[in-house]
C-alpha cells in the first residue's frame, strides 16, 4: 500500500513537472515575462518571501533579473527592501489559487509592471509580467499637463467657455473660467459654472447670457466652421445682451 500511494506521489508530482515545464517553453519564445515561483513560509506559516523556480527569457527582459542569477533565489535574496505588497499579493494567489491581474510599481528596478498571476498547486504561482514604464509615464504625464492646463484655465485673464460638439450643429459646455463668470457679473449676468455645465451652447447663448436669436444662429454658426476645418477661426460678433426683459432662469420658478 505505501508502495503505492509512493508511486502515485511520484507520478503525480512527475506530472506538475512535466506541465511546468510545458508552460516554460510555452512562453520562452515571446517577449512576455514568464515566472514560477513558491512561497517561502516562516515557522508559523506565514508567507514572508517567495522563491524562483522558473522564469524566461522574456522575464529577463522585461525586469533586468538574468535568468542564471534568479533562478533558486528568493525575491528578498535578490531585493531586500522589496515592497511588501508584491509578497502579500502572490501570497494570497499561492493560498487561495484564484487569478489576479494588477498594475504595480518596483522602486528596486524603478519600473512599472502589469502582472497577471495564476495558482496551479497550493504554495506556487505562476506570473506574466509585461514592463509598462513608458505607459505609465505618458499617463501621468498627461494627467500632468491637464492639471496644469486647467490652472491656467481658471486663472487666465482671458474669457474661456470649452464646448465639446455633439453632431447636428449642437455643442455642450464642458467648461468655463471664472474670468469668463466675471465678466458676466459685470453685465448683470450672475451664473455659476454648474448653471452652463451640461448645457447646450444655444440653450447657455439664450437662457443664461440672453443673446438675441440672430446672434445665436452666428455664433452656433461660427463655432460649426470651427469643427469642419480642424483650424483656428477668429471671428467677431456685436452682442446685444437683452437684460432688461429676460428673468434668470433660477427665478422662474
Amino acid at each position: 500500500m505505501f508502495l503505492q500511494r509512493n508511486n502515485l506521489f511520484m507520478n503525480t508530482n512527475k506530472k506538475l513537472i512535466n506541465k511546468e515545464e510545458q508552460i516554460l517553453r510555452m512562453f520562452d519564445g515571446i517577449t512576455i515575462g514568464y515566472a514560477l515561483c513558491e512561497m517561502v513560509y516562516d515557522q508559523d506559516l506565514n508567507p514572508i518571501d517567495y522563491r524562483f523556480l522558473r522564469i524566461n527569457k522574456g522575464f529577463q527582459k522585461q525586469t533586468g533579473l538574468e535568468i542564471k542569477t534568479t533562478i533558486g533565489r528568493t525575491i528578498k535574496e535578490i531585493f531586500p527592501d522589496i515592497e511588501l505588497i508584491w509578497i502579500e499579493r502572490f501570497a494570497l494567489l499561492a493560498s487561495n489559487q484564484v487569478p489576479i491581474h494588477f498594475s504595480e510599481y518596483n522602486h528596486n528596478t524603478k519600473k512599472f509592471y502589469d502582472i497577471y498571476g495564476f495558482s496551479q498547486v497550493k504554495g506556487k504561482f505562476s506570473i506574466l509580467i509585461s514592463d509598462i514604464t513608458e505607459q505609465k509615464k505618458t499617463e501621468i504625464e498627461f494627467l500632468d499637463s491637464q492639471s496644469l492646463l486647467s490652472v491656467i484655465f481658471n486663472n487666465t485673464r482671458d474669457l474661456q467657455l470649452l464646448v465639446e460638439y455633439q453632431g447636428n450643429h449642437s455643442f455642450k459646455v464642458v467648461a468655463v473660467n471664472n474670468s469668463y463668470l466675471d465678466k458676466g457679473k459685470q453685465f448683470g449676468i450672475f451664473v455659476t459654472k454648474e448653471d452652463l455645465i451640461g448645457k447646450t451652447l444655444e440653450a447657455v447663448c439664450r437662457d443664461y447670457i440672453y443673446l438675441e436669436p440672430d446672434v445665436v444662429k452666428n455664433t452656433l454658426k461660427n463655432y460649426k466652421k470651427v469643427i469642419d476645418s480642424n483650424q483656428q477661426i477668429k471671428f467677431v460678433e456685436s452682442v446685444t445682451c437683452l437684460l432688461y426683459t429676460s428673468p434668470s432662469p433660477r427665478d422662474r420658478g
